[in-house]
């Protein structure tokens, strides 16, 4: 009897009762699954929303335990949160999936099993959350990245397909830390500062991501060089972490909302007008606990803040260059921020701007793309595709996992078409639209 109390304990289902109601309010119409990327691209209904939510609903009836099989339908989710935005009663299934992912991780972990693909993504996300610049992060990469192309049976792993191995971005040689000082003020003259609007001038904290630390330092280099010639004075702090997103996704989110709070002080420890991310992602972990602060400070992706500021004036390419945006989910969906990425870069001189389609997932969804590549490659081979028939030379995103994920599909499509941030473009077109590494 005993046991049989400890068990049930083992296996609470506390953070899905918050969303007992909404889980029972769905009628099942279906309208979600004509927006699932998963499910348009396997047809399997419990990889639909309402497949999802069914299953969930099973778990608190006590018709469905939580088991392995739950796990895999639930991680086969992007969390794109397309389905939300479809449902015509207002049911958040993104969090609901996200709580009933926290309860398979409470309970995995007293499991005596063999662990799988969710558990090990935890575990390695734990161990990289700790700095955006750590060196046992840059070393596991690059050790990671040595093994995986050199290894004779690379062909048999999850990420070879068609005769093509995945590609991935490289690892960088130095922290970030190295490569921007911690305050970077901008280069002022007189003649500059007369013709400034007025009110332009700030000072924002830099949140720079762990993959901008970790693989894409150019994004970060750029966006200083572009917010400094804007008049804009950018504090780097030391010993930034992860945002915690990772981990809420994968099941953990108390420890990701206190990664979350570290960075929001750290960040908010100066006297700043806002905090800048340079990744959409993380933008929206921060506003998200920056809200239950008692004095939020205020987050800002950069696509927020250049509208707002008097960027430099640019000189554009000789050539006109092509360029195509692609929203990220966490962006267009999360922050709402569809227009404004659009405007920046049809006002580049030199750019011709070609739209590819708004809110299309591209499949990345941070781990999603790791652990369930056959998924993630229907998904993203039909947005790179659609993006490649635009004939632009560059597509601008907001978000490294998409660019990550945009590069590799690109690259199986034979494509030479670049994939950048905004602030790359803004702060050289014609250096964005090059082949080689900026």
């Amino acid at each position: 009897m005993a046991m049989a109390a400890k068990h049930k304990q083992l296996l609470s289902l506390d953070p899905l009762e918050t969303y007992r109601n909404q889980t029972y309010s769905c009628t099942r119409c279906a309208v979600c699954a004509a927006v699932c990327p998963t499910y348009l691209s396997t047809g399997e209904e419990p990889l639909s929303a309402r497949g999802r939510l069914s299953l969930i609903e099973a778990v608190l009836d006590g018709r469905q335990d939580l088991s392995r099989g739950l796990s895999q339908h639930l991680s086969q989710c992007l969390l794109c949160g397309a389905c939300a935005d479809a449902c015509p009663a207002g049911i958040n299934i993104p969090e609901i999936i996200l709580a009933a992912r926290e309860c398979l991780a409470i309970a995995d972990r007293h499991w005596l099993t063999l662990p799988d693909r969710d558990t090990l993504a935890l575990t390695a996300a734990r161990k990289l959350a700790g700095s955006q610049s750590s060196r046992s992060g840059r070393r596991l990469l690059k050790a990671g990245g040595a093994l995986y192309r050199h290894l004779p049976a690379r062909r048999f792993l999850p990420w070879s397909r068609a005769g093509r191995n995945r590609s991935f971005p490289n690892p960088v040689s130095h922290p970030l830390d190295t490569m921007i000082p911690e305050i970077s003020s901008p280069r002022l003259d007189p003649e500059k500062t007369r013709r400034q609007a007025p009110g332009a001038t700030r000072r924002i904290a830099l949140f720079p991501g762990c993959a901008a630390g970790l693989t894409y330092q150019q994004t970060a280099i750029a966006a200083v060089k572009v917010l400094n010639h804007s008049g804009v004075e950018v504090i780097m702090p030391r010993g930034l972490s992860c945002c915690g997103l990772p981990l809420r996704s994968l099941g953990d989110p108390r420890t990701a909302a206190s990664l979350a709070r570290r960075n929001l002080l750290m960040l908010n420890n100066h006297a700043i007008d806002e905090i800048v991310t340079i990744c959409s992602s993380c933008a929206l972990a921060l506003k998200q606990e920056a809200a239950k602060l008692p004095e939020p400070p205020v987050v800002l992706d950069i696509h927020e803040l250049l509208p707002a500021i008097n960027l430099p004036p640019q000189t554009g390419s000789p050539e006109t260059l092509r360029v195509a945006w692609h929203d990220p989910c966490h962006l267009g969906r999360g922050l709402g921020l569809t227009r404004e990425p659009r405007k920046i870069i049809a006002e580049l001189p030199g750019v011709e701007y070609v739209e590819a389609g708004m809110l299309s997932c591209c499949g990345g969804g941070g781990a999603f793309s790791l652990m369930h590549y056959d998924l993630a490659l229907g998904i993203g081979m039909a947005r790179a595709e659609a993006l490649a028939a635009t004939g632009a030379e560059v597509i601008a995103t907001g978000c490294p996992g998409c660019r990550a994920q945009l590069e590799d599909m690109l690259n199986r499509l034979g494509s030479t078409t670049r994939v950048v941030h905004t602030v790359e473009l803004l702060e050289n077109p014609a250096k964005a639209g090059r082949l080689e590494q900026a």
